[in-house]
């Protein structure tokens, strides 16, 4: 093959970007999308047979199937007419996970999460299609870097399995050992034909201990002695190689190791959630907020109450305090609205008035004494408890001042004269000279 040659009329190749023992692969200008693409080839001594070619191109095909972001985009598959088979795919700019490993060394666990969660995507799509990958390695995860940010690509389906619904005939004859064996599962190793999505996760798994620790878990220095460390499934825990790593990986490293498929993880998503995990450093809680002084109910407080009950009673209560406060409302309103009986006038009280002093209008005659049957007497002035009542002594023909009703009490009289006034006897005529004078009423005196 030489550079500009046309393998199809849509492909012109560029150049070679790598050679292998599996095959090359070339950059090559697709006419018909105006963009660069990779052409991966098969070697030319692996080429002879029409079995061979019918797995390449059965292969190829179930790739393009996988509509995944994280697998790399097949866009055409075919035999030139020299008889080479060829798979055109996206150009990725980046690097391998192995070329990434070597130049950095061991990778943070974050970053490892991420990647390898990436990848378990990719997987998990392929497995639903019934596509079994069988050749998950780092020489096979491809890394981007699209604006700062890494994003990962699974490549090279060469070795991929899947049994095709119309026949049912397998891609991988019994006895052949596909895949790289540092990777291999233990039933991988028994026999390459037989294997299930469980080869896969087993090898994702070794992938995250190497880009974690920068070693494999399982090693041998021949095909028997690596067989031999698989069976017995020991390993050196990732927190005994790098102490500063999270120790809930040696659990997940522990599980995702065991010999039997069904003890490990069912599938690639579970895988990676709990690769997120064991390497996500758990958030404490923040502590609880301090009480406000508020106690709880009494009731709900007591043994034996369920807090059901306690709710309901509360609830009971203000619907009563409610409808009792509605009633008041009610019954305050109608009393308003009544209306108001007629006010009776109260009779106002009069304050007391003093004693009155009636005098005789004549001068007193000596002598004489009041008869038992005279139709007026005279009232005392001043009474006293130690002493019986004094004769008055006669009064003035003047009237006495009307005094006010805010005005003081009046000083109490003068001490009664020794003589005394007489009431005129029964039948007897005033003199004509002095006309008679009534007593005067309380309201008179008081100018009421």
């Amino acid at each position: 093959m030489d550079a500009g040659e046309l393998i199809t009329p849509n492909l012109r190749l560029v150049r070679p970007l790598g050679r292998g023992a599996g095959g090359e692969v070339w950059l090559a200008e697709h006419l018909a999308l105006d963009a660069r693409v990779a052409v991966k080839f098969i070697a030319r001594g692996a080429e002879a047979g029409p079995k061979r070619i019918a797995r390449f191109q059965r292969e190829a095909s179930a790739a393009a199937q996988i509509k995944s972001p994280h697998v790399a985009q097949v866009l055409d598959h075919g035999v030139t007419r020299e008889g080479a088979c060829f798979i055109a795919m996206e150009l990725l700019e980046g690097e391998t996970l192995r070329s990434r490993i070597q130049r950095l060394g061991k990778l943070p666990p974050d970053e490892v999460a991420l990647l390898v969660g990436q990848a378990a995507r990719g997987l998990a799509r392929a497995h639903r299609l019934g596509i079994v990958h069988r050749d998950v390695k780092p020489d096979n995860l491809f890394v981007l870097d699209l604006d700062g940010e890494l994003f990962l690509k699974i490549i090279d389906f060469g070795a991929a399995k899947r049994e095709l619904p119309s026949t049912g005939t397998p891609l991988t004859a019994t006895g052949n050992l596909v895949g790289t064996p540092l990777y291999m599962s233990p039933e991988h190793f028994l026999s390459a034909k037989d294997v299930d999505q469980q080869a896969d996760l087993w090898s994702l798994a070794v992938v995250t201990y190497e880009a974690l620790t920068g070693c494999v878990p399982f090693d041998g220095a021949t095909m028997g002695a690596l067989a031999l460390a698989l069976h017995r499934g020991t390993f050196t825990p990732p927190g005994q190689l790098q102490p500063e790593l999270p120790p809930a990986l040696d659990a997940w490293m522990a599980r995702a190791f065991q010999r039997e498929p069904h003890r490990r993880f069912p599938s690639a998503r579970d895988l990676s959630d709990a690769l997120t995990h064991a390497v996500t450093p758990e958030i404490p809680r923040p502590p609880p907020l301090p009480s406000l002084g508020r106690k709880p109910l009494r009731f709900a407080r007591r043994a034996g109450v369920p807090r059901t009950r306690a709710w309901l009673t509360t609830i009971q209560a203000a619907l009563l305090l409610a409808a009792g406060s509605m009633a008041a409302l009610v019954v305050q309103e109608r009393a308003v609205d009544a209306p108001l009986p007629p006010m009776k006038a109260l009779p106002l009280p009069l304050p007391e008035a003093p004693p009155l002093v009636d005098l005789p209008s004549q001068p007193t005659i000596s002598g004489l004494e009041p008869t038992a049957h005279a139709p007026e007497q005279l009232t005392p002035a001043l009474e006293t408890s130690a002493q019986p009542p004094e004769p008055l002594a006669p009064a003035l023909d003047l009237e006495p001042p009307t005094p006010s009703r805010d005005a003081p009490s009046p000083p109490p009289p003068p001490e009664p004269q020794e003589a005394t006034g007489a009431a005129l006897d029964e039948g007897s005529q005033p003199p004509s000279s002095a006309p008679a004078r009534r007593k005067r009423t309380p309201a008179e005196q008081f100018g009421i």
